[in-house]
């Protein structure tokens, strides 16, 4: 039984998001008065979102052992935000994309994200949003079986990107990616 949560989007006006694209594509916000949003709070609205969407949850567990997995998985920095919930879902019939920047990383990768939460940002809006370390340049839509199994959490701060996070990411963390997937390629406006 999924307990019931006042759904609420926290939404940071485009005012605060003082954040400028240095030259070498990476985020600026040591001016920023953008503060950090409550990422505990934004896990519970989550678990709203998911069950108001209708996604299937196969499992729930904790920031730091989904992290303490991301590290044994080879990445350097935690994803998610600490003392979150990080739920396992289905992926179901939701239309995913990843976003990333041409000759700094690749278009197969395990994080991911709902193409509607992107629809009318720019790029360097998505890059603070999801607490990417550069501005993306291409997006691929990304077509999943409905059934793969999703890890969807709160993006966590990174502070060597200039990134607060605090958004939702999807990622494919339990299942071995296809390029067949990721063949969409398309230039991000």
């Amino acid at each position: 039984v999924q307990p019931e949560l006042e759904h609420t989007t926290t939404a940071i006006p485009e005012e605060n998001v003082v954040a400028s694209e240095k030259n070498d594509g990476t985020i600026d916000t040591e001016n920023s008065n953008r503060n950090a949003p409550d990422y505990v709070e934004l896990s519970y609205q989550l678990q709203d979102r998911l069950f108001n969407e209708g996604y299937q949850i196969i499992n729930t567990k904790s920031a730091e052992t989904a992290n303490l997995e991301w590290a044994e998985m080879g990445f350097d920095l935690p994803p998610v935000a600490a003392n979150t919930i990080v739920y396992n879902v289905k992926a179901g019939d939701f239309s995913y994309s990843r976003v990333y920047l041409e000759g700094y990383n690749q278009p197969m990768s395990n994080f991911i994200l709902r193409t509607s939460d992107i629809e009318g940002l720019t790029a360097k809006q998505i890059a603070q949003k999801y607490s990417l370390s550069k501005i993306p340049n291409r997006i691929v839509l990304v077509d999943l079986p409905r059934n793969i199994s999703l890890e969807v959490s709160i993006t966590g701060p990174q502070e060597a990107w200039g990134t607060l996070g605090g958004d939702i990411q999807y990622a494919i963390k339990d299942e071995d990616l296809h390029a067949a997937w990721f063949k969409n390629v398309q230039k991000l406006d």
